[in-house]
């Protein structure tokens, strides 16, 4: 009995498949003599699910020259991340958190965001704002 495997692409996302098997058995009737059954087992992959945003960023509030960690919890598998800064995306800002570098005044108000996304879809987190206060020195 020969056996071929292969995994098929989901035909629709709503068809969400945790796992299927066929197995097809024929024999030849082209030849006087009948062949030995053939099967194939077609295992259908479960489709990929969206991701989903369970935990948004939250704002952060700095002093003047620290930093600020933001982090972002989601579902879905094989997650990727982009992290923006007023909507621009940030280099090698590209995991479940972000630490900004040493802020300043003029950073304050800045809004970050995440982008998640899969081969099944793209989720934004909302707006997490970094409020930067000026340092307090006493003498």
């Amino acid at each position: 009995m020969k056996r071929t495997t292969f995994q098929a692409p989901s035909v629709r996302r709503w068809l969400a498949l945790a796992a299927a098997t066929v197995l097809l058995s024929a024999c030849g009737s082209d030849t006087a003599k009948p062949t030995a059954p053939q099967a194939a087992v077609i295992a259908a992959e479960a489709a990929q699910k969206p991701p989903a945003i369970t935990a948004q960023p939250q704002p952060a509030t700095v002093v003047s020259g620290g930093s600020a960690r933001f982090s972002v919890t989601a579902t879905g598998e094989a997650l990727s991340y982009q992290w923006l800064s007023n909507g621009q995306p940030l280099p090698k800002a590209d995991g479940p958190s972000f630490t900004t570098h040493a802020a300043s005044i003029t950073d304050s108000g800045t809004q970050y965001t995440v982008r998640i996304s899969n081969g099944n879809g793209e989720v934004v987190s909302q707006a997490a704002v970094l409020t930067v206060s000026e340092a307090m020195f006493s003498n």
